[in-house]
């Protein structure tokens, strides 16, 4: 009997613990680990934490089996010149977003790493009608957004949401 993760609803063998797709864990673990085990890292994390080391083409390689959107990976795709991969990306978020939630600031990052900046203005006001909590938290200070700061929709988008005055 298959098991379907909590997360990504992928299903998986009836013995995994973790999720064969994103990492999640399946069941809780009866078995405490023994000093000599190694915990496992969801693979998704690893692949932000290629990214954010600069370590695009490793982060690539092992998102092969994940879903993009959940990756982070946008940013490194369009800086190895992936933009095939990218367009590919943007284009299965958009569809995914029709029947399940992705957030519209993920959405607007991919157009951003595509140096797209009138659609990525429309993403990102997309978010805030939304009530996004990502474009509170991250549009700031977020690297994926740092050719914005000279649009005056960027001021104007920052004032609205009250990071600017």
């Amino acid at each position: 009997m298959a098991v379907k993760c909590p997360k990504c609803y992928s299903e998986n063998p009836s013995d995994s613990g973790f999720c064969s797709k994103c990492g999640t864990q399946l069941a809780p673990s009866e078995k405490i680990p023994s000093h000599t085990e190694t915990l496992v890292t969801p693979a998704e994390d690893l692949v932000r934490g290629k990214t954010f080391a600069g370590r695009y083409e490793e982060a690539v390689e092992l998102s092969e089996r994940l879903n993009y959107w959940q990756t982070g990976l946008a940013g490194g795709l369009a800086l190895v010149g992936k933009r095939e991969e990218l367009r590919k990306m943007l284009n299965e978020m958009i569809e995914h977003s029709k029947r399940h939630h992705i957030s519209s600031f993920y959405i607007a990052e991919v157009f951003s790493a595509l140096g797209e900046k009138d659609q990525t203005f429309a993403w990102l006001e997309k978010a805030y009608r939304e009530r996004d909590p990502y474009l509170l938290m991250y549009l700031k200070n977020h690297r994926r957004y740092d050719a914005l700061p000279s649009d005056p929709r960027f001021t104007e988008l920052l004032q609205r949401i009250g990071l600017e005055k």
